[in-house]
């Protein structure tokens, strides 16, 4: 049998190539077997430069169907578009799978690898359904398009939730209105830990908008030592309240008002007064004077159930 040493010398009329086979005329049934196998091999072969055009499969991307089986060996389709090697890893857009699923884009820019997840209800395009992906900053990203939330569970409970309007529940998947993050435990012991390690402190601060750099924020620490701080950075009251009224002002300049926002001495009382106990005070006169001969009012302190009256005087 003449083998033709191009695909060039092959045609795609079946008795063109009767030339090819020994013997007499080309049976339709072989020269039919010929022409497929070589129309197979242009085909996967990328069907470029070789002058044949198979009358089989298309030119390009041709359409498989069956089992595709690695085993001990590789398989690759496209550049590594899709590749299996020979641990059983599947790599999309890397011949290197690092794991049992890797998906790799070298493209850079806004040609990041995503996982979408869509359904009857979502539509399919690309700003439907929802995506877990890295961006072209190397963000992790997790994306829902349609108007519901994102949840995390462990052992079949959802333990966090994110609403719709951005709302983070922790133990409850319908957080309280007006907050931005909800913790709810039903158990007894309800509490949220911040640590720090060795004699580092650890801190709670709160800021408002306007506050980029931390210097205007209000917060709770505790140092190494376990010296507890409650502090208000910004040149602005501390201000102390219960039941939605305001009664303690701690001032900026280390006055303290109760009863008053506007104390006028280091403690300013708007109110009676009573202390139970023993007192003790000093003070440095800043130079003889006389005293009016009424005082200007009264500070009653009880002292073990008994009442006393101390007179003071304007100033």
């Amino acid at each position: 049998m003449a083998v033709p040493s191009t695909f060039a010398d092959l045609s795609t009329t079946p008795a063109s190539n009767s030339g090819l086979i020994e013997g007499s005329d080309s049976p339709a049934v072989v020269d039919d077997h010929l022409r497929t196998l070589y129309a197979f091999v242009a085909s996967i072969s990328g069907n470029t430069g070789n002058g044949w055009t198979s009358p089989y499969l298309p030119a390009s991307n041709p359409s498989y169907t069956g089992t595709l089986t690695g085993g001990t060996g590789v398989a690759n389709l496209g550049s590594g578009q899709l590749y299996k090697d020979g641990s059983g890893n599947i790599g999309i857009g890397t011949t290197s799978p690092g794991s049992q699923l890797h998906i790799n884009s070298s493209a850079g820019g806004g040609d990041f690898p995503r996982i979408r997840l869509t359904n009857g209800g979502t539509g399919t395009t690309s700003t439907d359904g929802m995506f877990v992906g890295v961006s072209n900053t190397s963000d992790l990203d997790i994306w829902n398009f349609e108007a519901g939330g994102v949840r995390i569970a462990t052992d079949n409970a959802i333990r966090v939730a994110v609403t719709q309007s951005g709302v983070v529940g922790i133990g409850t998947t319908s957080p309280v209105s007006g907050s931005r993050v909800d913790v709810l435990h039903t158990g007894a012991d309800n509490r949220m830990s911040i640590r720090a390690q060795s004699t580092y402190s650890a801190s709670i601060e709160i800021a408002g908008n306007s506050n980029t750099s931390g210097s205007t924020s209000f917060g709770l620490a505790q140092n190494g030592a376990g010296t507890a701080f409650v502090y208000q950075r910004a040149n602005a009251d501390l201000i102390f309240g219960a039941n939605g009224t305001s009664y303690v002002w701690l001032k900026p300049s280390g006055r303290v008002g109760i009863g008053t926002d506007a104390p006028t001495r280091v403690l300013h009382v708007v109110g009676d007064v009573r202390i139970d106990g023993t007192t003790s005070t000093s003070a440095t006169a800043g130079g003889a004077s006389a005293l009016p001969a009424a005082p200007s009012g009264y500070l009653q302190i009880d002292i073990g159930g008994t009442a006393f009256k101390v007179p003071y005087y304007a100033a």
